[in-house]
């Protein structure tokens, strides 16, 4: 969320993530053909965004980078230890319905299949296929402690006077979302 709210505030006005599918159920349809190898219309998916980021687009890098090939590719990334604590005490603690949804589980089984040593080896592994298929495309590796610097210098535009966002907190994520999501997500979705 910090690096969507980041984009909101240089000027990119509708970013794709995460919380758009709440809002647009219907584009389950979409995510779960492009799991399966499947053509997806992303002109349509996308219509009427500037940017996609994190959760789903991350599990289909490689199918819109086909798609996409001038797209600029922002990757962000975090220490893996702090990255997996964080995710343990929120991902991993949503009910198992949560998990039943296939881009869920497909995040689960590829990050969180085994032991600690597993999902770094999987974290690393995702990261460097994310910059080898980007490149030789305009990609910038970003850690959010780095700031507006390399993220406004990778896009061309102006620094704002503001200071950068951090928004995705694991407390806040605890707090607004492990209550309900797990139940919301089955009844919207019908698991």
């Amino acid at each position: 969320m910090t690096l969507a709210r980041a984009f909101e505030i240089l000027g990119y006005e509708r970013v794709y993530n995460r919380l758009t599918i709440n809002r647009r159920p219907q584009d389950l349809r979409a995510w779960h053909a492009a799991l399966r190898g499947e053509d997806v219309d992303w002109h349509n998916l996308f219509d009427g965004y500037r940017v996609c980021i994190g959760y789903p687009v991350f599990l289909t890098f490689r199918q819109l980078l086909t798609f996409y090939p001038d797209a600029q590719v922002v990757l962000p990334i975090r220490d893996f230890e702090v990255w997996y604590a964080s995710s343990k005490a929120t991902l991993l603690e949503l009910d198992s319905s949560f998990y039943r949804e296939p881009m869920n589980q497909r995040f689960r089984e590829t990050f969180f299949g085994g032991d600690a040593q597993a999902s770094k080896s999987a974290y690393n592994q995702h990261n460097d296929a994310v910059v080898e298929a980007a490149m030789p495309r305009r990609t910038l590796v970003h850690r959010h402690e780095d700031g507006w610097g390399p993220l406004c210098e990778h896009l061309g535009c102006a620094v704002p006077p503001i200071a950068y966002p951090h928004r995705n907190t694991k407390h806040r994520f605890r707090r607004r979302h492990l209550p309900t999501l797990g139940k919301r997500f089955r009844r919207k979705f019908r698991f």
